[in-house]
């Protein structure tokens, strides 16, 4: 899980990755600008399918909908 993170340039992106991942990130963050995730991970999560990436209207925290999306994230992908 990615909470209002990013993909740091150190990281080979170009292998697919062998976990799920769910990643979300708010559109005002004063912390880690959106513009770095959107650059980092919604690259990722259109070229592999076990990338899930949402976007919130929150800062730097995580929201009562950015759980309940998380939630549902872990309990669909709880195999």
């Amino acid at each position: 899980m990615a909470l209002s993170g990013l993909v740091h340039e150190s990281i080979n992106t170009q292998q697919p990755p062998e976990f799920l991942a769910y990643a979300s990130h708010g559109v005002q963050d004063p912390v880690i600008p959106i513009l770095s995730a959107r650059e980092s991970i919604i690259p990722l999560s259109e070229k592999y399918s076990t990338i899930s990436y949402n976007e919130f209207n929150d800062g730097h925290t995580v929201s009562r909908e950015n759980f309940q999306k998380l939630l549902e994230w872990i309990e669909k992908t709880n195999l």
